[in-house]
């Protein structure tokens, strides 16, 4: 017997067999885009049909009846294939009657379509599915936004900045701390980020060298433990970067640290390692290189610095010293690379120069250009973007956003495609 049939049996008390009718609407597909389909026909008087969906993903669904006959009360009934009722609408004769379930799992459902009047009448039932986002890692946001922010000068706070002039919260806030601060003013600025819908980003720098191999050797397990343990009790995903821009810092091709690429891999394999051992759910953990590295001219290679199995994403810094397009040749390497490694990129300091409208312009083309990564067939899903809205430790002249930078930012903070957390 089929599940059709199944529910027709079940309704068979309220109307004859013969009275059900089927139709399929399309599955639902992989993409990540509602599909919205239109179900059709006629329901008898006082009687009954049914037409059935099929869901191909775990799916968001929302569905809404309307019918021809003014006078007659039509109520939605949808089941699954064991006949189990999912959900109904059963109101008056108030038109329409909507319904709506989230995370349906993939398999075959049935609506009935149930007339209490005394008339026949057409109906049109619109069917909108939603393939159902499980975020892939802590902080991953809905696709098709961008978690927009900025390290703001020195760890200053970002609402008389950005947040009051805009109205909206900084959705990822940058800052940077001393290993020192590890369970303290690090911890606390997370924790007052999260409570303000922001997006804590915090980076950390271990003791001084030889510190990547003695981290990455268990020396500072208990300390490692002491951040992860702060930051796991948090209401909010955090993300972490064990010392960004590690290939050398100072405007050297010199790592930071003697022991090099492998001794900062094995660092960060032990941060994972912790994490994994303390059940810490609610940090991803990333590194943060430079775009530089990605240019010939730097004479480095991006994958001494990457292994897999470690990071939650991919973090980068990417600067222009001029009023050009940050989307520029060597961010398709970037993303180009990331995708390859089955990686989202997210951008953990950016800048250009320039206060005119052109500058205001190309801030909004970086912004929209993440938007649009998902599908754009150009490499990695870009998921974050934090500009540095700062004068400090800039050689090459500051990156604070000014005039149409600054207000082309901030009117982009309550953009409906900006992501934002739920403490």
């Amino acid at each position: 017997m089929s599940h059709l049939f199944r529910f027709c049996a079940l309704v068979a008390c309220l109307a004859p067999l013969g009275a059900c009718a089927t139709d399929d609407i399309p599955a639902t597909s992989a993409a990540e885009d509602p599909v919205t389909s239109t179900l059709t026909g006629t329901v008898p008087a006082n009687g009954w049909v049914t037409q059935t969906i099929t869901l191909t993903t775990t799916s968001d669904l929302s569905a809404s009846l309307d019918w021809a006959q003014h006078g007659d009360d039509l109520n939605l009934f949808l089941h699954d294939a064991a006949n189990n009722m999912v959900v109904y609408a059963n109101g008056t004769t108030a038109r329409p009657e909507k319904v709506a379930k989230t995370s349906l799992p993939a398999g075959t459902y049935t609506f009935g379509i149930k007339n209490h009047g005394t008339v026949a009448t057409s109906y049109t039932i619109t069917v909108t599915l939603t393939p159902h986002f499980t975020p892939a890692y802590p902080g991953d946001p809905v696709p098709g936004t961008v978690f927009w922010g900025a390290a703001v000068q020195g760890n200053a706070d970002p609402g008389p900045r950005h947040e009051i002039p805009s109205g909206h919260p900084l959705a990822v806030h940058r800052t940077y701390w001393a290993w020192t601060q590890r369970t303290t003013a690090l911890v606390t600025t997370a924790s007052d980020d999260i409570a303000h819908h922001r997006l804590p980003w915090v980076s950390i720098k271990p003791p001084p060298a030889p510190s990547w191999a003695d981290m990455g050797n268990g020396v500072y397990d208990a300390q490692i433990d002491q951040m992860l343990n702060a930051l796991k009790v948090l209401p909010g995903p955090v993300w972490l970067t064990v010392h960004h821009e590690p290939e050398g810092g100072g405007g050297t091709n010199a790592p930071d640290d003697p022991g090099g690429p492998a001794a900062h891999i094995a660092m960060n394999r032990r941060v994972r390692q912790r994490m994994t051992a303390l059940g810490v759910h609610n940090v991803a953990l990333a590194p943060v290189l430079m775009s530089w590295t990605f240019n010939p001219a730097s004479h480095r290679n991006a994958d001494d610095w990457w292994a897999p199995g470690i990071y939650d994403f991919f973090g980068v810094d990417h600067y222009e010293k001029t009023e050009v397009s940050l989307v520029d040749a060597t961010w398709i390497k970037v993303r180009q690379w990331a995708a390859a490694r089955g990686a989202d990129v997210a951008v953990g300091e950016w800048g250009i120069h320039g206060t005119d409208t052109h500058a205001g312009d190309l801030v909004r083309a970086w912004y929209d250009a993440a938007i649009t990564s998902r599908n754009d067939g150009g490499g990695a899903r870009v998921v974050g973007l934090s500009a540095f809205d700062s004068n400090l430790n800039s050689p090459d002249g500051g990156w604070e956003l000014q005039d149409a930078q600054l207000t082309v930012f901030n009117e982009l903070l309550g953009d409906p495609r900006t992501a934002s957390i739920d403490p």
